[in-house]
């Protein structure tokens, strides 16, 4: 083979491979461009989800700080029920007036007994008072006394000096 065939040879060979090159350079080349689309696509794709998750948990966020706050209050309002609880509903001074109260009507009471002549009404009542002044010491010092039991004593004076005023006053 001669210079010029040989010449030929390898400027055919070199614009061969130079179409391929230049064919591998396009398909390179649109293969960069579908992937920079791509990663825009997927950019934009994230920053669209991303936004999503930040207002899902945004709320999620402000749905648990209310619960929080609500929960806060109600516990607060238990403390605060708790403390009142803890509190002597009655205070002393209630308790000494009624226990002053209770001794004015004690003793009108009991001068209307003696009227009666004995038939133990005048033990029964002096019984009856000394439970209710233990009962109302008990409140004093803390305790819980049995206040049915006051009540019905109470009740019971209460009609036996309804009795009492009924036959005085015939």
């Amino acid at each position: 083979m001669d210079c010029k065939e040989a010449l030929a040879w390898y400027e055919r060979q070199w614009e061969k491979d130079r179409r391929r090159w230049e064919e591998e350079k396009r398909a390179l080349v649109e293969r960069l461009e579908e992937q920079a689309a791509e990663i825009l696509r997927l950019k934009s794709e994230l920053g669209e989800r991303e936004a999503q998750l930040s207002r899902e948990f945004q709320g999620r966020l402000e749905a648990c700080e209310r619960r929080l706050e609500e929960e806060r209050a109600a516990r607060e309002g238990c403390e605060r029920a708790l403390e009142r609880l803890a509190r002597p509903v009655l205070g002393e001074g209630f308790f000494r007036y009624l226990a002053q109260a209770l001794e004015l009507w004690d003793q009108a009471l009991l001068e209307e007994a003696r009227k009666l002549d004995g038939n133990g009404v005048e033990a029964w009542l002096r019984a009856i008072w000394a439970e209710r002044a233990e009962a109302l010491s008990g409140a004093l010092a803390g305790q819980a006394p049995d206040w049915r039991r006051v009540r019905t004593g109470l009740v019971l004076e209460w009609a036996l000096l309804a009795w009492l005023e009924g036959i005085r006053d015939g």
